[in-house]
C-alpha cells in the first residue's frame, strides 16, 4: 500500500518540476520586438512669463527726503548716521570709503529701504562695494528704522547697521575688524583689498 503512494508522489513531483513546453534545441528566428508606443505627453501648459520688475519709483523730492532722513538718524553717541560715516572716512581713508545712499526696492517694485553702500579697502570698483546697511521705509513712507531683517537679538548686535547706530567709535572698530577679516590674508598677512 505504501508503494502506490510513493510512486504517485514521485510522479507528481517529477511532473511539476518539468517545463510544460521544452525549450527549442537550436535558436530559431527571434520575432522582432514590437515598436514602443510613444508615451502620450500631457499637453503643454501655458508658461507664465516671468513678471517684470516694475519699480514704483518715488518722486525725486520723496527720494531726497527719505535719504536725508536716513542721513539724519541719530546714533547712540549723538552723531548722525552721515557724521559717523564721514568720521570713518576721515579716520580710515585707506580702509573705508562711502559710496552713497540709494533707495532699494522689493521684488514687487515697492520701495523697501534707504540703503548705504561703501567700500572696505582700497579696491573701489563698483563690484567691490558693500550695500548691507539700510533703514526700512514704513508703508506710509514717513518713518525709517534700522533694517535688521529676521535675526535674533544676539545676531542683531553683530550687524553693520547696529554697529553704525552705536556711534563713531563702534563703527570705526567695525571698519577695522572688517578690513582685518576681509582684506588681509590670515596666513600670509598679504593685503587682498
Amino acid at each position: 500500500m505504501r508503494f502506490p503512494t510513493l510512486v504517485f508522489t514521485l510522479v507528481t513531483l517529477t511532473a511539476c518540476s518539468q517545463d510544460p513546453e521544452p525549450a527549442p534545441a537550436a535558436p530559431t528566428e527571434v520575432p522582432a520586438a514590437p515598436a514602443p508606443t510613444p508615451a502620450q505627453a500631457p499637453p503643454p501648459t501655458a508658461i507664465e512669463p516671468p513678471t517684470e520688475f516694475k519699480a514704483q519709483p518715488l518722486s525725486p523730492g520723496e527720494e531726497k527726503r527719505l535719504i536725508k532722513a536716513a542721513q539724519s538718524q541719530k546714533t547712540d553717541d549723538g552723531a548722525t548716521v552721515l557724521q559717523v560715516l564721514q568720521h570713518a572716512e576721515k579716520m580710515r581713508p585707506r580702509k573705508f570709503k562711502l559710496a552713497g545712499f540709494d533707495i532699494f526696492y522689493q521684488h514687487d517694485g515697492k520701495p523697501s529701504s534707504v540703503g548705504i553702500c561703501y567700500w572696505i579697502g582700497s579696491h573701489r570698483l563698483d563690484d567691490d562695494k558693500y550695500c548691507d546697511i539700510g533703514y526700512t521705509i514704513s508703508a506710509d513712507h514717513q518713518t525709517l528704522k534700522a533694517d535688521v531683517g529676521l535675526v535674533t537679538p544676539e545676531e542683531e548686535l553683530e550687524l553693520s547697521v547696529s554697529k553704525l547706530n552705536r556711534g563713531r567709535d563702534r563703527f570705526l572698530k567695525e571698519v577695522d575688524e572688517r578690513y582685518e577679516n576681509e582684506c588681509i590674508d590670515y596666513d600670509t598677512k598679504k593685503k587682498l583689498c
